[in-house]
């Protein structure tokens, strides 16, 4: 058994859908801690991780990696040239 203590906005959230879901404050926590505890023994791969980050902005050249003496040798004679 545990007691703990919950600042204001938190308890009244945990009241109300207490309420709402016709359950009791204790079983919502419990729910919650196997959730979290379920989710920690999940472990994500830096691929996982970061998947939805990739591809979704693209921002210029996406050629940047395998043509940057090209690139650069094109910004320096623009400046050469003005």
């Amino acid at each position: 058994m545990i007691s703990l203590r919950l600042p204001n906005p938190l308890e009244k959230k945990l009241n109300q859908h207490a309420k709402i879901e016709h359950i009791s404050k204790s079983q919502i926590v419990i729910n919650a801690l196997e959730y979290y505890f379920h989710d920690e023994k999940k472990t994500l791969t830096p691929y996982e991780l970061g998947s939805k980050y990739f591809g979704k902005y693209e921002i210029g050249r996406s050629d940047l990696s395998q043509k940057y003496k090209i690139i650069l040798k094109e910004k320096l004679l623009d400046k050469i040239d003005h």
